[in-house]
């Protein structure tokens, strides 16, 4: 989308990808939280520049679907992504998730770089992802940063379940894993040697 966008309604995309540059691009802010504000049905959202999703706009998905964001650009959400499906992250930039809760289901970091910082206190709040997380998959070098900003009093990370697998696919080429702050100690950490 080039212009900002005129829509007073709820967005849908089921294939293909929806790229924009603006929230504003995206309709109006809803004025309270709305779950299916914009549904993915196994498409892409993908932010061409330094974009923050309101946090009002909520994502719901009927299919596993994709975060991305372009090179040298960050795509912030702070909201939820409903409906229990995996979530891809891709493109050469940075999507930064801070909200508990933000995912109930399991992350697939394929490019770029997925940031989970949450910030303020993490004690008592449900993890930003609530599924299992893949670094990688073979073909792209990734990041996954995890911790709070430094502002808590926080003793532990939550920004995963600490039930949950954190796995570096493909024997994590091109994999860094940059954590600010202590690990849970129930997560399992594996290494798939394909």
């Amino acid at each position: 989308m080039a212009f900002g966008n005129l829509n007073t309604g709820a967005i849908t995309v089921n294939a293909g990808t929806l790229a924009f540059s603006a929230d504003s691009q995206l309709g109006a802010i809803p004025s309270s939280a709305t779950p299916a504000a914009i549904t993915l049905g196994g498409a892409t959202l993908q932010a061409n520049a330094n974009v923050t999703i309101a946090a009002n706009r909520g994502i719901t998905e009927t299919a596993v679907s994709t975060l991305a964001a372009a090179s040298g650009t960050t795509l912030t959400y702070t909201g939820q992504i409903a409906g229990g499906y995996g979530v891809n992250i891709a493109g050469a930039g940075t999507v930064t998730l801070n909200a508990p809760g933000a995912i109930s289901g399991n992350v697939s970091l394929n490019s770029g770089t997925l940031d989970l910082a949450m910030y303020g206190s993490a004690l008592n709040f449900a993890p930003v992802v609530g599924g299992n997380v893949t670094l990688g998959n073979g073909t792209a070098a990734v990041t996954l940063k995890m911790g709070t900003d430094g502002s808590t009093s926080a003793t532990r990370t939550q920004e995963l379940n600490g039930a949950n697998v954190l796995t570096f696919a493909n024997g994590g080429y091109g994999a860094t894993f940059d954590l600010n702050g202590s690990i849970h100690s129930r997560w399992q950490i594996v290494q798939a040697l394909d």
